[in-house]
């Protein structure tokens, strides 16, 4: 496909050529296109009668009910664009709007896994001056884990909080989703600092199950950052992290931060090991 070709199949096709309006004649250099290997297309002779003419036969509309069936229009023109928009259904313009809306801001409108209803909700919750409800900070963090990369999201989080937390208060929720999004957009010094929290004592007044999700969150970007710095020390400070976790709520997210806890500890007594091998052997060459 050439950068200004335009490539139409499905419901799409159908309606283009249903339009009272659409030229019998081939004025936009279309070929037609059936999912051979070889990726040959025939070029239309004209449009008559809702069928496509070519020099071989004579396709009906019909015939983009087929998954391979595509009409390619290899010289569009502002004609055809305006005709293109003539084909637009009330959907396709809503998702159409909201895409262009959420692709301004980094939002990955390409993924598959955000419902048209659900990215309405998102850009209406970011256009807002208002915080969000709880509920609605939390449809928003479901949505922001199935749009990864979630840097687009992490900047609402922050505002909701710095508005939540005006004064001496703490919001554990918010707090939750903030530290998450740090973490997932490898922001550990952030993820670290706003973690903190659970080493306040009872000045955070958080659920057990929420005070466990974010010692969890804090212990791996312990981890994470142990990975890109080496340093032993980490580990302790992780593992006693992940303690807390687990004493406030026994989840499977932190048994998996354990097993990798422990295989990262592996990695450093094999570390030491190598160490001290080396070191018994340095002064080899004074043996011969």
């Amino acid at each position: 496909m050439l950068d200004d070709e335009i490539i139409v199949s499905g419901s799409k096709a159908i309606r283009l050529l249903s339009l009272p309006n659409f030229p019998k004649a081939n004025l936009f250099g279309a070929e037609v296109y059936d999912g051979n290997d070889a990726g040959a297309t025939e070029p239309v002779l004209n449009f008559n009668n809702g069928q496509i003419a070519t020099a071989a036969k004579v396709y009906p509309l019909s015939w983009f009910n087929r998954s391979t069936s595509e009409l390619i229009f290899t010289k569009p023109s502002r004609q055809l664009h305006e005709l293109l928009r003539g084909t637009v259904t009330l959907g396709e313009a809503r998702i159409e709007t909201v895409n262009d809306q959420l692709k301004a801001i980094g939002f990955p409108v390409t993924v598959s896994t955000v419902e048209l209803e659900e990215r309405e909700f998102a850009v209406k919750v970011m256009e807002s001056d208002a915080v969000p409800s709880q509920r609605e900070r939390s449809k928003f963090f479901d949505i922001a884990k199935r749009a990864e990369p979630m840097h687009w999201a992490v900047r609402h989080f922050e505002r909701w909080l710095l508005n939540l937390e005006r004064g001496e208060r703490f919001d554990p929720v918010g707090r939750m989703h903030l530290c998450y999004c740090f973490r997932h957009t490898h922001q550990l010094e952030k993820a670290v600092k706003a973690s903190v929290v659970i080493e306040t004592g009872g000045r955070f007044n958080a659920s057990p199950h929420l005070i466990s999700i974010i010692a969890t969150i804090r212990a791996a970007s312990l981890l994470d950052i142990f990975e890109l710095h080496n340093d032993p020390e980490i580990l302790p400070i992780a593992q006693k992290t992940l303690g807390k976790a687990w004493f406030n709520n026994k989840s499977q997210e932190a048994a998996s931060v354990y097993k990798r806890l422990d295989a990262l500890k592996r990695i450093v007594e094999e570390q030491n090991y190598k160490k001290r091998v080396d070191a018994a052997y340095v002064d080899w060459a004074s043996w011969l």
